[in-house]
């Protein structure tokens, strides 16, 4: 992954920084680091600077309303490991709401319930950039759209 995000990040030691954050919460949140790393590609480019015109902030555009119900300072959402893991905790508390159902999550994670645009966009980030090439696909492991682990429990 670090070849391929190369482009968009030039500096090794902030690309694998990021890339170790992004494993580690999509496992702590029980989903793909490869969904993780399309989501923030649509989402900001990686650039972990990003501001939306409505105020959605950081890598994976996490909204300042997140930060209090998460326990944050708004402040903090610019910070790179604090964005990365409220963005997969919003993202696994959508797919639980959504019971799995990647496409709705994703709505719903953008703002945009209903509209089918942004989950277009994130399924083709995934195909085009980050589809795990290493791992064979079988019945349980369908690698041709992005896929979530069921949470545990």
């Amino acid at each position: 992954m670090s070849q391929r995000l190369r482009q968009r990040i030039p500096d090794e030691e902030e690309r694998l920084r990021i890339l170790h954050l992004v494993y580690m919460e999509s496992q702590r949140h029980d989903l793909m680091p490869e969904l993780v790393l399309a989501v923030i590609d649509v989402e900001s480019r990686f650039d972990p600077l990003a501001l939306s015109a409505k105020g959605a902030m950081g890598l994976m555009q996490v909204m300042p309303f997140w930060a209090a119900e998460l326990g944050a300072m708004v402040g903090d959402l610019f910070d790179i490991h604090t964005n990365i893991r409220f963005g997969c905790a919003i993202l696994r508390q959508y797919l639980d709401k959504e019971q799995g159902d990647l496409l709705p999550a994703l709505q719903r994670y953008n703002g945009s319930l209903g509209q089918p645009t942004y989950p277009a966009l994130i399924v083709a980030a995934f195909r085009s950039r980050w589809m795990p090439r290493y791992r064979p696909q079988t019945a349980d492991n369908n690698t041709t759209s992005p896929g979530v682990r069921p949470s545990p429990g």
